[in-house]
């Protein structure tokens, strides 16, 4: 198994025991992230998150997590010294009639 900055891909969101907090939501809709969930989540302060909803619940999660996660998930198609972004530019360049 695979484990991406405290998230097992397959298990709960937080690897190990369950962290939990109760936040109230501000009079402008703000929500502060108490200290302890970041840390457990791997979030630091002024990162960047995604947010989404899943069975009206909200997740939140790093854009580094995802980005992780991303890449772990399709790592099984990168062929071992391929470059897929010099293979895409050559053929940019043929198409165009570019030289290199």
């Amino acid at each position: 198994m695979t484990i991406y900055r405290g998230m097992a891909e397959g298990a709960a969101p937080l690897a190990g025991p369950a962290k939990t907090a109760s936040a109230t939501l501000g009079p402008d809709g703000r929500l502060l992230i108490p200290a302890a969930i970041r840390d457990a989540a791997g979030i630091k302060r002024g990162e960047k998150v995604t947010l989404r909803v899943e069975d009206g619940r909200i997740l939140v999660s790093s854009i580094r997590a995802d980005w992780n996660r991303l890449n772990g998930m399709f790592a099984h198609l990168k062929k071992p010294g391929e470059s897929v972004v010099d293979d895409f530019l050559a053929e940019r360049r043929a198409l165009w009639g570019e030289d290199e």
